[in-house]
């Protein structure tokens, strides 16, 4: 069995960069199930050595429930501490592993009941045992194994029971009177992988199914902008091993506007023969379409920018956050080197054919960074540029969210659907994490229109599209200061900043011949 303590609620405080959002109406089921069945799990924390507070893991919404009805203990196993990689993301872990998904599309989304369902429980009878955890007894996971159906469980939740295995850490599975699992499965499978002998367990009294639903279907979201925001920007970068699995040949984002028809039929072999240098026939068509000059925004290891570059053709290249050489560290020297070699190009207001901005989207974690990049790339095509703007479609989110491997690595690099936003998934969350953003063919449209007057749409190549972008709206200069005050002043690691923003500033004065300087200042 699990050491569980009786703690008060004085002794403990949350984390602060705690990810879970407080919705008002999933946080008044919370406080319904523990007046109606209590504690069927304890909380978790990370026992303090100098007095302060314990550290919550897990239990934040339930041990603020428990204070508002008028608790003034709680149940609670004490973790070790843990690197920072793992006690950044074990929050999000808790959340998915205390949750039984009944398939595989529910894994994700949503499963907050109705508030105006909550008056059906309030019949309920209010339970006369605040903390049933503390009468837990071990049961061996053999012997509930042809009860648990692999097919009808979340993968991923299964994947993250299995990563809590590793850290040694146990929550109890709960049964009903006739020793039916109604929350836990998962776990219990996961335990059964391990060849786990024993396993804790929590019995239900009565309404065993009322408590199923109130067990696996309230969760909380996550603001992982508010929690994780600097580091998710600056974890964006492009990684090593795409680099060498993908960068033989041009990126998608560079060939498909003219070659996407070749390099469908042709596949792989085409490719190697045609997209690795951009010679002859090739490169006159190229320049038909995109001119001479052109930008790599968001240039990852400038793979794409020295081919064009081979060819003859001037493409100058922005990366913020830049890599040292074979490794997947930020160099924010480097970064800022590119930064402001690009500054020094646009203040001398070149003539700029293209824009590319290839698998960058797909990167961005927020909404409103995409926002800013967006005013950016107006600004930049406002002298007659053209955008090319490349990214992953949501045509095949659900396998690279579910179809993940069942080792050690792939534990820790598993996706989790967000339902901040349509097509948004963090993998990597106990290891280095990052935002995905997959697009819909709306709304990458969308995204153009509402800065540019033509937006031409190119459907998907396997699991990307893209759009091309002419003609740009009028944009309030007020918006083009922000967009630069936000890309020219990024985080990276160890608190550092770009700090290039009075130079970006400077540079696109000159560029767009309004003076953004005074804009600023005059700013309400």
């Amino acid at each position: 069995m699990i050491d569980i303590k009786l703690v008060s609620l004085d002794e403990l405080q949350g984390w602060g960069k705690n990810p879970r959002q407080r919705d008002p109406e999933r946080f008044e089921w919370i406080k319904m199930s523990l007046q109606k069945f209590g504690f069927m799990m304890p909380v978790y924390a990370r026992q303090s050595e100098n007095g302060e507070p314990s550290m919550l893991y897990s239990g934040h919404q339930r041990t603020g429930a428990a204070r508002e009805l008028g608790f003034t203990h709680v149940p609670v196993i004490y973790l070790p501490g843990y690197d920072e990689a793992t006690e950044r993301g074990i929050n999000i872990v808790f959340n998915l592993c205390t949750n039984d998904h009944a398939t595989k599309s529910d894994f994700g989304k949503k499963a907050a009941m109705e508030l105006s369902d909550l008056e059906k429980f309030q019949a309920l009878p209010d339970t006369a045992d605040p903390f049933p955890c503390l009468k837990q007894f071990d049961i061996k996971p053999i012997d509930y194994q042809e009860d648990l159906k692999p097919s009808e469980i979340s993968n991923m939740t299964f994947l993250f029971a299995q990563t809590f295995c590793d850290l040694g850490v146990e929550i109890p599975i709960i049964l009903d009177k006739d020793n039916k699992i109604i929350n836990g499965g998962p776990r219990l499978l996961a335990a059964i992988s391990y060849g786990r002998i024993t396993h804790s367990a929590v019995r239900a009294g009565d309404n065993a199914e009322a408590l199923q639903l109130f067990l696996n279907k309230i969760t909380m979201s996550f603001d992982l902008q508010k929690a994780f925001g600097e580091e998710l920007r600056y974890n964006s970068f492009f990684r090593r091993r795409n680099q060498a699995a993908q960068r033989v040949t041009f990126g998608v984002g560079f060939y498909h506007w003219v070659f996407g028809k070749e390099a469908r039929n042709g596949g792989k072999a085409w490719l190697l023969k045609h997209m690795v240098k951009l010679e002859g026939e090739y490169r006159a068509r190229f320049i038909a379409e995109h001119g001479t000059t052109c930008i790599d925004f968001g240039a990852g290891r400038l793979d794409n920018t020295n081919k064009l570059q081979a060819a003859g053709i001037t493409c100058i290249p922005f990366e913020p956050y830049a890599m040292k050489p074979n490794s997947d560290q930020i160099s924010p020297s480097g970064a800022k080197l590119i930064a402001r070699r690009f500054l020094s190009w646009i203040g001398n207001s070149p003539t700029i054919d293209s824009l590319f901005c290839s698998s960058v989207f797909n990167s961005v974690p927020f909404a409103e960074d995409r926002e800013h990049l967006m005013v950016i790339f107006n600004a930049i095509c406002s002298q007659g540029a053209r955008l090319y703007l490349h990214t992953l479609s949501d045509s095949n989110l659900a396998s690279r969210v579910f179809n993940n491997g069942v080792n050690a690595s792939s534990r820790a690099d598993g996706a989790i659907l967000l339902d901040t936003e349509a097509g948004l998934y963090i993998n990597e969350i106990l290891k280095v994490p990052k935002v995905q953003k997959f697009h819909s063919e709306e709304e990458l449209i969308a995204q153009g229109k509402r800065y540019f007057h033509k937006v031409t749409y190119y459907p998907a190549n396997g699991s990307s599209h893209g759009i091309k972008c002419e003609g740009p709206r009028a944009v309030p200069p007020i918006l083009l200061v922000r967009a630069l005050e936000f890309e020219f002043d990024l985080p990276y690691p160890n608190n550092q900043r770009m700090g290039l923003v009075n130079e970006a500033l400077a540079a696109f004065s000159k560029f767009t011949n309004i003076d953004l300087v005074a804009v600023r200042e005059n700013r309400a």
